[in-house]
């Protein structure tokens, strides 16, 4: 029984990290790919979102690693996409001040490169922090951007 506990503990612990290293390349290989912006991060999205708890150590690291990839991209939207991400992260971890410099990142961002659909995503996000500190509600300015679109 004493051999037993250490090799399912072993096998544990390297099946875990194998399967992290298969995520953080998948998400790696979202932006070797010739993808809209849209498309890269419904699956970068859905790579991170699924396969981690909200608030996890595990889901900061790889926000973290989809941030520093967006910053080698140099591409705005990516950038301002991981800023969002990471906003609602940190709104997730009932930390709103910090999501909120994120969102407003996110929402310059999207500004500067006049992506609509994003700008009224991260003004929900704003609204969102907002009125989960019981201020006043932004998430009516998303609907003319919406309508604009």
């Amino acid at each position: 029984m004493k051999i037993v506990i250490p090799r399912l503990l072993f096998f544990v612990l390297l099946s875990t990290n194998v399967f992290s290293q298969n995520r953080i390349d998948s998400l790696k290989h979202y932006y070797t790919l010739d993808l809209s912006n849209e498309k890269r991060y419904e699956l970068i999205h859905k790579e991170i979102f699924s396969h981690y708890s909200k608030a996890s150590d595990s889901l900061k690291f790889m926000m973290d690693l989809n941030y520093s990839l967006a910053i080698k991209t140099d591409d705005l939207n990516a950038i301002s996409t991981a800023n969002s991400s990471l906003g609602s992260f940190y709104m997730d971890s009932n930390n709103e001040a910090v999501a909120l410099e994120y969102y407003y990142k996110a929402l310059k961002g999207f500004e500067a490169t006049k992506n609509n659909n994003r700008i009224a995503i991260s003004y929900m996000g704003i609204g969102q922090v907002y009125k989960r500190m019981e201020a006043v509600s932004y998430t009516h300015l998303t609907l003319p951007t919406i309508y604009s679109v």
